[in-house]
């Protein structure tokens, strides 16, 4: 089972990191596509690199985190907001094609914080 924990969680933070990482640098390199679909979310040029410098920092946390797990959980913590509210926008514009993505966010979170060696939650 511990194998199989260590298999999940390799995964599911190897597709994190890919999905996040690559949406952040889209909105710092502020790609024409990326800055068009989040004005079309409402938020303007300055905040969609806010965005990405944020979600580049909570990968670069994950990343920090291999070596130093609680970076890891704490990477994870910041960007569960992230892929909550990206859901969230995708599903109130009725933007189907791109809310997959951020469902898997929202799943993998847990997920990941679950299958990590240091992670509990004590409940006393």
């Amino acid at each position: 089972m511990n194998r199989l924990r260590q298999i999940t969680h390799g995964i599911a933070f190897a597709y994190y990191i890919y999905i996040f990482g690559w949406a952040g640098l889209r909105k710092i390199i502020l790609e024409k596509e990326m800055v068009g679909g989040m004005a079309e979310l409402g938020f303007n040029t300055v905040w969609t690199l806010v965005v990405g410098i944020f979600e580049v920092m909570g990968v670069a946390m994950m990343i920090y985190g291999i070596f130093q797990p609680k970076w890891k959980t704490l990477g994870t913590l910041f960007l569960f907001p992230f892929a909550v509210a990206a859901f969230t926008a995708h599903m109130a514009h009725q933007e189907y094609r791109y809310f997959y993505d951020a469902l898997m966010m929202c799943i993998l979170s847990p997920m990941i914080l679950f299958t990590s060696e240091g992670f509990r939650i004590r409940l006393s």
